[in-house]
């Protein structure tokens, strides 16, 4: 049996027409003799759902998920296409957006497989640049061009050929039958669901949206930041809007890592609003991004076309500003602690590898933020501190932040004004957690 491990977007909040897998579902299943292979779905139904960067965001969601529902290690788990990708589409957004679900797969900790839902066309392809070692092809949909004149994937562990309906009354339900080729048989056992544990934090309200809004705007304005500068990129408003549409993430990271959201939102949000953009200043963050790309490739790229009179081998970058050999020590320890698996590990002193990670900061907004708990974690081990965790108390979490920020006086005044910013978003989630 094939199930889904979340709902898809176009199912409302309390519906009847559920199809994310039930509380006991699981236990149903393997009691009566079956097995069952897990599916992931948003929306999936156009190629605006596709990009590297939503691949990796729907990756960590999946982890959770599966995890949640106790699936073990070495499941896999179907990413669906759900729509007639043309070549063209299957070319730029749905390899891009495996690309991004194997990197999503890698940064919380590896310890699944990658399958790909789709036409033939679409399988076949993901599967041919090794972003997938099996497929569940979606052979019913016989009108998609992406079936049409195509052999079925080699890999192929399913196919889907025709919809029936089970039961009678009010116990009928409508059902996909498919052909399994033997190469994925699922599981029939499966662990208990995770304790949640006390204090973790849990999605955010959109109900206090605007007050959270608010609320971080009166502060940024009560430390020198005003809600627009003409040298940088993103007002206040807008960076808090971007940290807030992308709080599931956050979220699931939190849970992950036991680690409190407030800490992680806060490096990409306060990087957001100081990211600056003029070449008055002599501080322009992108082009120190050019000069980087520059010393690594030997040439400009296409964003920065003037020239650049010293070329770098690494520089903070992306949403988070991180630098690529931060970035790998910090992944490193993760795969000593067990959070990652070995393939992660990488040399900071090697071009190719460092420029790889600070390649993927850059362009991968998912990947930055899935790499920020880490960061916090091998800043917290050069000073001495354990976790951080959810239990953290506020002087060892604004070490922290200083600790991101760096290691000057100047360091400890900014990471101060962060440890603020953390207090105003505490504002909101401590009660959500203890109450939701």
């Amino acid at each position: 049996m094939g199930r889904y491990l979340y709902n898809p977007a176009e199912i409302p909040s309390g519906s009847t027409k559920e199809k994310e897998i039930q509380p006991g579902e699981l236990k149903t299943i393997a009691e009566n003799g079956l097995r069952c292979f897990p599916i992931y779905q948003t929306y999936g139904r156009g190629k605006s759902s596709f990009s590297m960067p939503q691949g990796t965001a729907d990756a960590i969601s999946a982890v959770m998920h599966a995890e949640r529902h106790g699936f073990r290690p070495g499941t896999r788990i179907y990413f669906a296409v759900d729509f007639d990708a043309v070549d063209d589409e299957v070319t730029k957004n749905v390899i891009p957006h495996f690309q991004g679900i194997n990197d999503g797969i890698e940064s919380t900790g590896g310890k699944y497989l990658v399958g790909v839902y789709g036409p033939r066309n679409v399988c076949s392809r993901v599967s041919e640049h090794g972003l997938a070692d099996a497929s569940f092809v979606s052979d019913m949909s016989y009108a998609f061009s992406g079936n049409f004149g195509y052999p079925i994937p080699s890999n192929w562990a399913f196919d889907q050929i025709v919809t029936k309906t089970v039961g009678s009354g009010d116990g009928s339900i409508n059902v996909d039958i498919d052909i399994a080729q033997g190469r994925d048989i699922g599981q029939n056992s499966f662990d208990p669901s995770p304790s949640t544990g006390s204090g973790l934090d849990v999605e955010f309200l959109n109900l206090f949206w605007d007050a959270l809004r608010a609320d971080i705007r009166a502060y940024m304005e009560s430390v020198g930041i005003p809600e627009s500068n003409w040298y940088t990129k993103w007002t206040t408003t807008e960076a808090i809007d971007f940290v807030l549409s992308w709080d599931a993430v956050f979220t699931d990271l939190a849970r992950r890592y036991r680690m409190r959201k407030a800490l992680i939102q806060i490096p990409v949000l306060w990087e957001m609003r100081h990211y600056n953009v003029s070449k008055i200043l002599t501080v322009d963050d992108r082009y120190s991004d050019a000069a980087v790309y520059q010393y690594h490739t030997g040439k400009l790229p296409d964003w920065w076309p003037d020239s650049i009179t010293d070329s770098m081998r690494d520089s903070s970058t992306g949403l988070a500003q991180i630098f690529g050999a931060t970035a790998i020590k910090a992944r490193n320890l993760a795969v000593d602690r067990g959070l990652l698996s070995g393939t992660s590990r990488r040399n900071p002193d090697n071009d190719t590898d460092l420029f790889e990670i600070w390649t993927k900061l850059l362009t991968n907004n998912s990947f930055t933020i899935a790499t920020v708990p880490f960061v916090h974690m091998y800043h917290a081990s050069l000073i001495d501190v354990a976790g951080p965790s959810v239990d953290s108390s506020e002087e060892d979490i604004e070490k922290v932040l200083i600790r991101y920020q760096g290691t000057t006086a100047d360091a400890t005044t900014e990471g101060r004004k962060r440890m603020g910013l953390y207090r105003v978003f505490e504002k909101y989630y401590a009660p959500t957690r203890e109450y939701l």
